[in-house]
């Protein structure tokens, strides 16, 4: 009996290992997808589930598994519903253009059509003329036909040239509005960096260039730790701070993203020689003490940063790229993991 209770205890730890794995892979893929559908909304989701998903660590009991799935469904319904509020203003800002379009259309036509039944009087004036025996009187009826086409055709010149700065400010105004949706959904709404749509963008850019390049890959050391201790709001601040101090530390010339969670990503110009250089200054200049305010005082934290560095190689992927810098990153991470106090 003794044996067969044993069982069926390890059946439900197998069972309840498999289902937190496979729970948190759905996370990953539901945070990936979203973020992908619509970038504006979906990097908040992702970073949302990736914080649950740190609650399915190994040893996370089922009551652990149940709670994390009832949040999920909380931030998957906030999700979708500030999406198809997002999805619908973007509708209407698409409605709006086709109505001004179709607006403009018809004032051409009306005028068009206006001017055309003008002409068409002088032509059954010119055909009157036409019939005229009296020289004089042929004359004086061709130059008062004459002054009134003047006078029509100059006032199509006017009424077209208001018609095409009208239509020319309300195609500027658009695409002024077009280009500020596009800024934003490039942005990461939390840190206001470059988001990972704008980056893939970027670096596929950069291998169409053909010139020497690197990537950076950071991961914060310790954030679980934060979050677990302080809350996710002081997580928030973390990284938030970091993000600001990764911008100042590099060039403009340089893209930093973030690249996910606490993941971000920077593109340097150069040579694996040259970016080795430039990196090093950050983790004096860019880790170190932190001050949180999200705590109700103010409380000081460690901020180290484990970083992955990998120069691009003409013809590869991006994901070769990023799978290389990744790795790198991991490596780097066992080190300081390795080197820490206490080891």
């Amino acid at each position: 009996m003794i044996s067969l209770k044993r069982h069926i205890d390890a059946f439900d730890e197998d069972l309840l290992r498999s289902t937190r794995n496979s729970f948190r892979d759905s996370l990953d893929a539901m945070g990936t997808s979203a973020a992908l559908v619509c970038p504006h909304l979906g990097e908040g989701l992702h970073t949302s589930l990736t914080a649950l998903q740190q609650k399915l660590v190994e040893g996370a009991s089922s009551d652990v598994v149940a709670s994390t799935g009832n949040e999920v469904r909380n931030e998957l319904n906030a999700w979708g519903k500030g999406t198809a509020q997002y999805l619908k203003t973007l509708t209407e800002e698409v409605k709006g253009l086709l109505l001004t379009v179709a607006d403009s259309t018809k004032a051409v036509a009306d005028r068009d059509q206006t001017y055309a039944k003008r002409l068409d009087a002088f032509a059954g004036t010119l055909r009157t003329i036409g019939q005229l025996d009296d020289i004089t009187r042929i004359r004086e009826s061709i130059q008062e036909s004459a002054t009134q086409i003047k006078a029509c055709v100059e006032a199509m010149v006017e009424d077209g040239e208001k018609a095409r700065k009208q239509l020319q400010a309300e195609v500027t105004s658009y695409q002024s509005r077009l280009d500020e949706a596009e800024q934003v959904a490039a942005k990461d709404p939390m840190t206001g960096l470059a988001n990972r749509r704008r980056a893939e963008r970027q670096l596929l850019l950069r291998f169409e260039r053909n010139q020497p390049f690197c990537v950076a890959l950071l991961d914060l050391n310790g954030f679980k730790l934060i979050n677990d201790t302080y809350g996710h709001a002081a997580g928030d601040e973390v990284v938030k701070m970091f993000a600001e101090e990764l911008r100042s530390f590099f060039r403009s010339t340089d893209l930093v993203c973030r690249w996910g969670g606490d993941e971000f990503l920077v593109t340097l110009d150069g040579t694996e020689k040259e970016a080795t250089s430039r990196i090093q200054p950050l983790r004096e200049k860019v880790c170190g003490d932190y001050t949180l305010r999200s705590t109700g005082t103010a409380t000081k934290v460690k901020v180290g940063a484990s970083i992955g560095l990998a120069a691009w190689r003409k013809g590869e992927p991006m994901a070769d790229l990023i799978t290389r810098a990744d790795k790198a990153m991991y490596e780097d991470k066992q080190r300081s993991k390795l080197t820490a106090p206490g080891r």
